[in-house]
């Protein structure tokens, strides 16, 4: 039996009785030997700009690709910055300190 693909890969949520038969390739390319990379840039937000402007069935949604409600809470917090108070700001120094990791406020 071969891989599968679309509708025919099993599911660990709905049934896990059967396995999902599926395989993985990824593929890592330079877009400058293809193109300048200025122009690839543009050419993605021209198509992150098509994706995000297609309709919605509800006026209160948008189409949003993998990672953009992650993005714009960070950008969110880097604007605004994120006020925690002493005691947490005591313990996450601790934590960051016994795996030698700088804390946000340290940088």
């Amino acid at each position: 039996m071969g891989r599968e693909i679309s509708l025919r890969v099993g599911s660990i949520w709905k049934d896990q009785t059967r396995g999902a038969n599926t395989g993985h390739f990824f593929l890592a390319l330079n877009p400058a030997s293809i193109m300048p990379y200025e122009q690839y840039l543009q050419r993605m937000r021209s198509l992150i700009q098509l994706i995000e402007e297609v309709p919605t069935l509800s006026k209160t949604s948008s189409v949003r690709l993998p990672g953009k409600i992650s993005y714009d809470n960070l950008q969110e917090n880097l604007e605004k910055e994120i006020l925690i108070n002493s005691s947490a700001k005591l313990k996450l120094n601790s934590i960051s300190e016994k795996f030698r990791v700088k804390p946000p406020w340290q940088l």
